[in-house]
């Protein structure tokens, strides 16, 4: 029980550091390169990114033994979860929710502008900082706070908010994408998001995202 209870922990956590990495490193991404602060979270009342939060857990699921490894091993290793991961999420999304948020078609070396070198270099050496520096200082972090009352119930709030904010996210998504693709209203849930929550507000918070219709 104790060893289920830490794996939980450790999925919060790993959720929430690579979730609110992903919307620091994208915002600059964005900023260096137009010059202007454009939203990147990836959720309606939080800044995280899921796609970020998701892959910290799974890198450090399949990485954490090549720890001891030689760098170039675990750059590659990341590189192809990485980049699996991506082209797997952006499948799931737009099939799910007939949306993109990111598109690489327009650089050179895609595949299906899911994924690109560029970007799956990144990955690995994302991953390779992450094994290498950053799983030390989180295990160090880790055994200071585990056990502790108040992690626990920081925790248990974290993972309700997250679980209502992805549901919440989600639900207004498949709205936001059924309007764009001239799906009328149905119930009142439909009726009631068409109103409170119209393509201008949700386009304001993701920018970046794109209905395929």
């Amino acid at each position: 029980m104790e060893k289920f209870d830490k794996l939980i922990y450790h999925m919060i956590l790993l959720f929430i550091i690579g979730g609110f990495f992903g919307f620091i490193f994208e915002t600059l991404g964005e900023f260096f390169k137009t010059g202007k602060f454009v939203s990147r979270q990836g959720l309606w009342f939080s800044l995280f990114k899921p796609i970020y939060g998701t892959c910290l857990i799974l890198l450090t699921l399949l990485l954490y033994k090549l720890k001891d490894k030689n760098i170039f091993i675990i750059f590659i290793a990341g590189i192809i979860i990485g980049s699996v991961f991506e082209y797997v999420s952006s499948i799931f999304q737009e099939y799910v929710f007939h949306t993109k948020s990111w598109d690489y078609s327009k650089m050179s070396a895609n595949l299906d502008g899911r994924i690109n070198l560029l970007y799956s270099i990144i990955w690995g050496i994302l991953s390779l900082f992450w094994i290498k520096l950053g799983i030390p200082i989180y295990q160090k972090l880790f055994n200071f706070v585990y056990g502790n009352l108040y992690t626990k119930v920081f925790c248990i709030v974290i993972l309700a908010f997250l679980v209502y904010d992805i549901a919440f996210t989600c639900i207004i998504t498949k709205r936001y994408s059924e309007r764009k693709r001239g799906i009328p209203a149905t119930t009142n849930l439909d009726k009631y998001l068409d109103k409170q929550y119209k393509n201008s507000v949700f386009e304001k918070k993701f920018p970046n995202m794109k209905v395929k219709t």
